[in-house]
């Protein structure tokens, strides 16, 4: 049996309601500047918490697409920890990523 690229293409796409959803979250959201100011931290004060300048800060604060190892070295240069989840329809799982949980 052959699946039509039109199926398939179809099944990949969320449901308006979940779709939505995720807009309203990433919406929701705060970029990293918001954070760092809501903390009351400047960027040269997270320049020497991250042994960088504050030109790093600001590339880093503004990039699209960040490394997980330099976002846990941010939030973490905060005061914070991290915490990575994958969402599904009926379930969140919490992901570990570079390090392996104790049993």
């Amino acid at each position: 049996m052959t699946t039509r690229w039109s199926d398939v293409r179809r099944s990949k796409v969320p449901d308006e309601a979940a779709a939505q959803e995720s807009g309203r979250a990433l919406r929701e959201a705060l970029a990293l500047s918001e954070i760092r100011t809501a903390r009351g931290i400047t960027q040269v004060m997270m320049a020497r918490a991250l042994e960088t300048t504050q030109g790093s800060v600001s590339a880093l604060e503004h990039r699209q697409d960040v490394f997980l190892s330099s976002l846990r070295e941010y939030i973490e240069a905060l005061g914070g920890e991290l915490e990575l989840t994958a969402v599904f329809d009926d379930d969140r799982i919490p992901v570990v990523i570079g390090e392996h949980p104790t049993a």
